[in-house]
């Protein structure tokens, strides 16, 4: 049978004009149409077609039978295996909806609500879009929507429905016929009229600052590389777009050593601030093992003074990976979480998820590049940077740093006498070694070849010296793969004690490495501390 939303199609395509929206939009758009029955008392008839659902929530439940004790006659179509059919018992003495189970058309599903009433008539109706008919629903494709007031429209829809009755519903046939007759519409109140569209302006107006608030994030996305730039904008957004001051977003450290960092809306006062970030850790640690949104509604009964405010709490993950948690908090205790706000939040959590580990993996990737691809520790390039930035740090505080050079003693031979494959594992062998007797701040790097460089932050001449024969000692004792043995020659600088200079810290280094490897190898020289020129 052809759906509601074609009939009316077919006899008012001049005056109807179908627009697209999202499942969660259209829902908002029927319950606008339901609250004008709840809110003005009307003895309406009201027929409504509701999409398939697994389960109904305690609040769907209780406004379908709230409609059916206001309406004076409500059918509700649902799928032949929805909760509602066991909810609401005809042979009951209160006034409750009738529901009409069906089987539902997979290639197009549909919603309505209809209301007639001698001072008030509504249609709403929605199909669903989907670009693949020969596919399973896509419930992302979006609905095609409807809406009237005007009675000759409803008129042609109850006709439809009518007809709909006696053919799909024919123990029922005779009830709906009569409940038309006590509620035919006659004319649409301007007031009741003005209610509904007030609501839908209000909607679309929230509906496209949330479309502005996502749109302003993948912008920040694209344009910036600052991690920190993005979070702050999405929570920014999240916040504007949903009028709340409490929004938050915790970001869980890679490594398990390292600490969480949370971004809170700008604005937030500091007790809110404490309170948040005490419930995100907390949420952080049971949403590792349950990613899967937690959502706490208000009740209209509340205070707005009592402390547990109606909040939404989302997982941050990617392909399994827990990457954080995004947090947002009614300022009203009586708040019900809408369905596009939720997806609005869903939606900025995905794309914050995205962001997150696309910039771990351009840092990663920065890093790779950075590092000797046989030693897998830092190459020439990152020391280079790494001892510019600890000069400047020095120089700024007045502090001392140090440059060890080191040189493997006749590594050629190694690679002549028992092949390369010997000399790389022995290369391998000795930036492991060396790494295992530095501090963790230290900065080692191979230089090139068969050097290695060390960098001693906060550390003087004579401390270097020690580090230095502390490393020559444990290559000479360590055990190396075929040749057994293997020294090293080492050169010492330090600034501000040998020289002034950046550049000549790294020269006098070599420099005296270069004795080391003059004066007989496996050992240690310092560079002249009288030394404060550059060598030219």
């Amino acid at each position: 049978m052809s759906t509601l939303f074609n009939a009316l199609l077919s006899q008012h395509s001049r005056s109807l004009n179908p627009v697209r929206h999202t499942e969660q939009m259209t829902a908002q758009l029927q319950s606008f149409f339901e609250e004008v029955v709840l809110e003005n008392d009307l003895q309406a008839i009201v027929i409504e077609c509701l999409p398939p659902r697994e389960n109904r929530s305690l609040r769907e439940i209780d406004r379908v039978r709230r409609i059916g004790e206001m309406a004076q006659n409500s059918f509700f179509l649902v799928d032949s295996d929805d909760e509602l059919n066991s909810r609401f018992a005809e042979n009951s003495n209160e006034r409750l909806p009738v529901i009409l189970p069906h089987q539902w058309d997979s290639q197009q599903s549909e919603r309505f609500v209809v209301i007639a009433d001698a001072h008030f008539s509504a249609v709403l109706t929605a199909i669903d879009l989907n670009d693949s008919p020969n596919d399973s629903r896509d419930e992302n494709a979006g609905q095609q929507v409807i809406y009237s007031f005007e009675p000759d429209v409803v008129y042609t829809a109850l006709e439809y429905l009518q007809a709909r009755f006696a053919a799909q519903f024919p123990n029922h046939s005779d009830k709906f016929a009569k409940a038309l007759t006590q509620s035919m519409p006659k004319a649409t109140s301007l007031r009741l009229t003005l209610s509904v569209t007030n609501k839908l302006a209000n909607l679309w107006q929230k509906q496209t600052g949330r479309e502005l608030a996502v749109n302003r994030i993948s912008t920040a996305i694209r344009q910036s590389l600052e991690l920190d730039q993005v979070l702050q904008t999405a929570v920014n957004e999240v916040g504007l777009a949903l009028s709340l001051k409490n929004c938050a977003l915790l970001v869980s450290a890679e490594d398990n050593d390292a600490m969480s960092v949370t971004y809170f809306r700008e604005g937030i006062s500091e007790n809110d601030g404490i309170t948040i970030q005490s419930d995100l850790e907390a949420y952080q640690k049971w949403l590792r093992n349950n990613p899967r949104p937690f959502i706490r509604d208000g009740l209209a009964a509340q205070d707005d003074n009592v402390q547990d405010k109606p909040f939404v709490v989302v997982p941050l993950a990617f392909l399994e990976q827990f990457v954080g948690v995004l947090f947002v908090q009614a300022d009203s205790a009586s708040r019900v979480w809408q369905e596009s706000e939720v997806l609005l939040i869903q939606t900025v959590a995905d794309q914050v998820t995205i962001a997150i580990k696309h910039a771990r993996l351009y840092v990663k990737s920065q890093l790779e590049a950075l590092r000797d691809c046989l030693t897998g520790i830092f190459n020439r390039r990152f020391f280079e940077m790494q001892l510019e930035k600890e000069f400047k740090i020095s120089e700024r505080n007045e502090l001392p740093l140090s440059v060890i050079m080191i040189d493997l003693d006749k590594f050629k031979s190694i690679n002549d006498n028992f092949g390369h494959s010997i000399g790389d594992r022995v290369l391998k062998l000795t930036a492991n070694v060396l790494k295992g007797k530095l501090r963790v701040f230290d900065t080692l790097a191979r230089y090139g070849g068969e050097e290695f460089i060390v960098i001693l932050p906060q550390t003087n001449l004579e401390g270097a010296c020690l580090v230095a024969e502390r490393l020559r000692h444990a290559l000479e004792t360590t055990e190396m793969p075929e040749v057994k043995k293997v020294t090293a020659s080492l050169g010492v600088a330090s600034f501000p004690e040998v020289t002034d200079s950046m550049k000549d810290l790294v020269e006098f280094a070599d420099q005296a490495l270069y004795r080391a490897k003059t004066s007989g190898r496996n050992r240690v020289c310092v560079s002249s501390q009288n030394a404060k020129v550059s060598v030219n």
